[in-house]
């Protein structure tokens, strides 16, 4: 199982995402957010294609359909962040933390 914690910055809202894959192609997921958008996006995307969403366009995925359809803004990094756990939990790609650092200058 892998997991990420995601804190989306000026809302306020953390997000727990937890993914389980035992063959690589299907995943398991629990979403839990302070969010009601994101907790909408959890109960419908409980289990995904792997390849499917990885190797998709961006905004191609059921991931960003599912985000899409619940009016989820388009700078929320929760849709991103859940992209790349299932990388990960896939063996796509190795679990290395992502970074934003804003200045104003």
């Amino acid at each position: 199982m892998v997991s990420v914690n995601v804190f989306a910055g000026i809302c306020g809202f953390s997000t727990t995402i937890k993914v389980l894959s035992e063959d690589f192609r299907l995943a398991t997921l629990q979403i839990e957010s302070e969010c009601e958008i994101i907790q909408k996006v959890g109960k419908e995307l409980q289990e995904l294609d792997i390849h499917e969403n990885c190797f998709a366009q961006i905004g191609d995925s059921t991931i960003y359909r599912v985000a899409r359809k619940y009016h989820s803004h388009a700078a929320c990094p929760v849709p991103s962040a859940i992209t790349k756990i299932l990388e990960i939990a896939g063996g796509l790609a190795l679990p290395e933390n992502v970074h934003m650092k804003f200045e104003k200058i």
